[in-house]
C-alpha cells in the first residue's frame, strides 16, 4: 500500500494541483534580509536565533512569541507569515529536530494572498517520500515528514 495523492487530498482537504515551488537551501546571509524583511524583526534578532538554529531556521517557540507580539502591534501580515511558516514547518515540512523550520518556507508567504495557489499536499507526499526514503538507509536513525498522514492512512486500510 503506498499514500497517493488522492488519499493526501481526501485525508488533509489541502490541494494537491497548482503551482509547484522548489526551494533552495539559503544561506544565513541570503535568509536574514528575507526574515527582516517579511517579518519585520531586526538583523540583530534573525542573526541570534539563527545562532541558537546554528543556521537559517526559526524555531516554533520563537515563531510562536512573534506571532503574539504582531498581533498585539496589529501587524496582521507579518503575524500571519509567522503563524504560516510555524504551521507548514510542524506538520507538511516538519524536519527531524521537530523545533525548528527552515527559511526557505517563508518566501512562499511573502504574499499571503498567493498562498493558496501552491500544490501543498503534492509537495507535501514528496516531501514525506523523501523523508521515508532517507530513513530506510542504512544509517537512517530516524524519519521526518507529515507522518500523521502515514498513520490515518494506515489506519483507514487497515
Amino acid at each position: 500500500m503506498t499514500i497517493t495523492l488522492d488519499d493526501v487530498s481526501a485525508l488533509l482537504h489541502i490541494p494537491v494541483e497548482g503551482s509547484l515551488f522548489s526551494l533552495g537551501r539559503p544561506t544565513k546571509e541570503e535568509a536574514t534580509p528575507v526574515v527582516v524583511d517579511l517579518l519585520g524583526v531586526t538583523t540583530q534578532e534573525v542573526e541570534d536565533e539563527f545562532r541558537r538554529c546554528r543556521g537559517p531556521s526559526l524555531h516554533y517557540a520563537w515563531l510562536l512569541e512573534l506571532v503574539k507580539d504582531r498581533v498585539k502591534k496589529g501587524k496582521w501580515t507579518e503575524a500571519a507569515r509567522a503563524y504560516l511558516l510555524r504551521l507548514v514547518g510542524m506538520t507538511l515540512f516538519c524536519d527531524k529536530s521537530n523545533t525548528s523550520v527552515s527559511v526557505a518556507y517563508l518566501e512562499l508567504f511573502r504574499d499571503i494572498s498567493l498562498a493558496g495557489q501552491y500544490a501543498w499536499g503534492a509537495a507535501a507526499l514528496a516531501y514525506l517520500y523523501g523523508q521515508l526514503g532517507d530513513a530506510c538507509k542504512k544509517s537512517g536513525r530516524s524519519v521526518a515528514g507529515y507522518l500523521t498522514l502515514l498513520q490515518i492512512h494506515q489506519v483507514l486500510n487497515l
